[in-house]
């Protein structure tokens, strides 16, 4: 069963501690996550789907970062998979579908990979955004996260 957090009942939950020790100190530490930074911010044509910011600087990055680990809500979906999402308010980038621009986003995603140690962040659309309230204080935030 989906579970859906705001960033303040959520912040001592192990994935944000993680997220907030390891991620946020050191975003680009691993070669994973300079891959993709890479892959989001120079894109590649090797995948079918792609978002790529509109802005490639490491500071940008970081400031996503810094972001989610204050305001991010925290989903944890049926399958068990974590991840953080925070609308941006302002345009992020775009995602290219075949290698064709087809959606502007506003906010951004922080997902884990099958091993737990690695995350990294890519700009999605609040298009497909639905809100519902946090599991244990009740107020109200983002829920449905369906992308591309």
């Amino acid at each position: 069963m989906k579970k859906c957090y705001c960033s303040n009942c959520s912040k001592d939950f192990p994935y944000f501690k993680q997220f907030r020790n390891n991620f946020i100190i050191d975003p680009l530490g691993s070669t994973y996550q300079q891959d993709k930074f890479h892959k989001h911010t120079v894109g590649s044509t090797q995948y079918p789907v792609v978002s790529i910011f509109n802005d490639p600087s490491t500071k940008q990055y970081e400031d996503y970062l810094i972001n989610a680990s204050h305001w991010g809500v925290y989903i944890m979906d049926d399958k068990g998979r974590e991840s953080i999402v925070l609308f941006a308010g302002k345009p992020t980038g775009i995602t290219y579908i075949n290698g064709q621009p087809e959606l502007q986003t506003d906010s951004i995603i922080i997902v884990q990979s099958s091993e737990s140690s690695k995350l990294h962040l890519y700009p999605i659309s609040s298009t497909n955004f639905s809100t519902g309230n946090c599991e244990d204080c009740g107020i109200s935030i983002i829920t449905n996260t369906h992308t591309i």
